[in-house]
């Protein structure tokens, strides 16, 4: 039997959230992309038992080649359960006296908890699920696209158009007794935790102190900001071997566009190219002479930034050392490729007869990424300011990056234009 590609993809717009559905959506075409058949768990048939049936079903299929994708949209929640001794509870990030809590996802059926039956999924029976599967398979990636917080805000820049992935306050229940039952019937065994899983490739759309977003994007749509990021950067991988690690660099980027407070990040064995157990091995990266300028193979989608300096090496080798041909500086880069400003440390030798098969560039001085801002034509003081800004960059042709505002020239005033179209005018 050939290996298969299975996804189980989870929407709980519980509450009203929006967004979930058409993430599920989004995501499901992206994963057909790759070959995936998918199972869908949305709406009201988004239930904690009819969630954890079409897990343990995708589990029972699976064979030992075969490739595994769980998603998950929605709110997550933070519970208290402070009547309990300490030895009753698996997690909790309680301190000393302080109740335990546990991280929870929200299914559709949560608002039926009752004293004896808690309909939340813990973050201890998550982990729980994830053992099953990588028992059966280790290519295995689970996408929590929800808060890790019980933190209330409203992001400014987005207002009415955005809403936070997370129910906004500390829930009360006794689920030291829940968890004693979920023992009783096996379903918990032994100490389980998100964080032991090697085999898992983990990606979790916020820290656990921010807050995850849902918003209204640039067409209309009520997407997760984490989900309609990584949908695009996987497109833009498509034929290329990126990893995960490097695929949630450019992640983080784009969302940071739209909320700087959400960080997405992966754990587990993220030098994985994506949905495969093949792992990238830490290398140079291809040098050409393309019509005289010399280019990077390899962009912003790769962590490659305008002000990365690189070590210019000849091919045959796996590190920098004594046989450095020059030193090059990022001047310009767009999604697959970057242009290079490069100091030879032979001109006569290098620039004249650059190797044919190219050369290997390794990582030197890395910048921290800068947010692109259009700038009009005609204010150089204004261009200036951009160019020496520590936060800002100004998005040149070609640049495949959404800016964080839009400058325009009207007149004698200069309006900014937010992502959100809010719009701030000042005189010249």
């Amino acid at each position: 039997m050939s290996p298969s590609k299975r996804a189980l993809l989870i929407a709980s717009p519980y509450d009203g959230l929006k967004g979930p559905l058409e993430d599920v959506e989004a995501t499901s075409i992206v994963l057909k992309m790759q070959g995936f058949n998918s199972t869908k768990c949305c709406g009201v048939d988004a239930k904690r038992n009819r969630i954890i049936q079409a897990w343990r079903a995708i589990i029972h299929d699976t064979g030992p080649q075969d490739t595994v994708v769980v998603y998950y949209s929605g709110h997550g929640g933070l519970v208290e359960d402070g009547a309990s001794a300490k030895g009753d509870h698996v997690l909790s990030s309680g301190g000393e006296g302080s109740p335990w809590r546990y991280q929870f996802i929200v299914p559709m059926d949560y608002g039926e908890t009752t004293a004896n039956d808690f309909r939340g999924i813990l973050d201890v029976e998550i982990p729980q699920l994830l053992r099953d599967t990588t028992k059966k398979t280790e290519n295995v990636t689970i996408i929590l696209d929800c808060c890790h917080s019980g933190r209330m805000a409203r992001d400014p820049k987005h207002g009415d158009e955005a809403m936070p992935r997370f129910i906004n306050k500390i829930q009360h229940h006794d689920i030291a007794n829940h968890v004693k039952n979920l023992r009783e019937t096996s379903e918990l065994q032994g100490e389980t935790g998100l964080l032991g899983n090697h085999s898992a490739v983990r990606i979790a759309a916020a820290a656990a102190t921010e807050v995850a977003w849902s918003y209204r994007n640039a067409n209309g749509e009520w997407r997760g900001a984490m989900a309609e990021a990584l949908l695009s950067t996987i497109v833009e991988s498509m034929g290329h071997e990126i990893s995960w690690r490097t695929t949630l660099l450019r992640v983080r980027e784009l969302v940071n566009v739209e909320f700087s407070d959400q960080h997405p990040s992966v754990e587990g064995p993220d030098t994985r190219l994506l949905f495969s157990l093949s792992k990238v091995t830490p290398k140079g990266l291809l040098v050409k002479m393309e019509d005289g300028v010399v280019t990077i193979q390899a962009g912003r989608v790769s962590g490659v930034r305008v002000g990365n300096v690189y070590t210019i090496m000849p091919f045959g080798v796996e590190k920098p050392d004594g046989r450095w041909i020059g030193q090059a500086t990022v001047t310009h880069a767009i999604g697959f490729k970057a242009r290079l400003d490069v100091q030879w440390r032979s001109v006569d030798s290098v620039e004249k007869e650059f190797p044919p098969e190219g050369a290997l560039a390794f990582l030197k001085e890395e910048v921290e990424p800068k947010f692109p801002v259009t700038v009009p034509q005609g204010l150089p003081i204004l261009e200036d300011a951009v160019s020496r800004s520590t936060f800002l960059r100004r998005r040149e042709d070609g640049d495949d990056t959404k800016p964080l505002a839009y400058l325009r020239r009207e007149g004698k005033s200069l309006i900014l234009t937010t992502t959100s179209g809010a719009e701030i005018a000042s005189e010249l």
